[in-house]
């Protein structure tokens, strides 16, 4: 089946994953009578900011096979997005790359005699001295 238009592709290709997304939290026991029991204990409440709006139920742990009471919250849609959006926010890492040297920088000493271009002041030093 083509598309021709992008977003009609990624619209259905969002609703196969949530399909198979949903099957796979329905076989780990997260049921719709599971979320009605969560939201009852939790009077129907945001556990976040207190809104009956919009309520979905929420893994703590962020594993959906993990169904435990403890670890299931009501939240509303926006508090349930803003948690997600902070769990896959990536976290800045320590930079692994080494440091550029003066030539991967752009930056360069020149011989005032010759016109070459070195690395640094001592390089140019080092470079008079065994070649003028």
């Amino acid at each position: 089946m083509g598309y021709d238009d992008w977003d009609k592709y990624e619209k259905d290709h969002k609703k196969i994953q949530t399909k198979a997304q949903n099957r796979k939290r329905r076989e780990a026991g997260f049921t719709r009578a599971l979320k009605e029991k969560i939201k009852e204990r939790d009077d129907h409440r945001c556990s976040k900011c207190g809104s009956s709006e919009n309520l979905e139920v929420h893994h703590k742990d962020g594993d959906f096979r993990n169904n435990d009471e403890d670890n299931l919250a009501t939240v509303c849609k926006s508090c349930h997005e803003d948690r997600h959006k902070k769990e896959s926010s990536p976290k800045k890492k320590p930079s692994s790359k080494k440091p550029l040297t003066p030539r991967e920088k752009g930056s360069f000493a020149t011989c005032p005699t010759c016109g070459k271009r070195l690395a640094n002041e001592k390089a140019v030093k080092r470079h008079i001295e065994n070649w003028h």
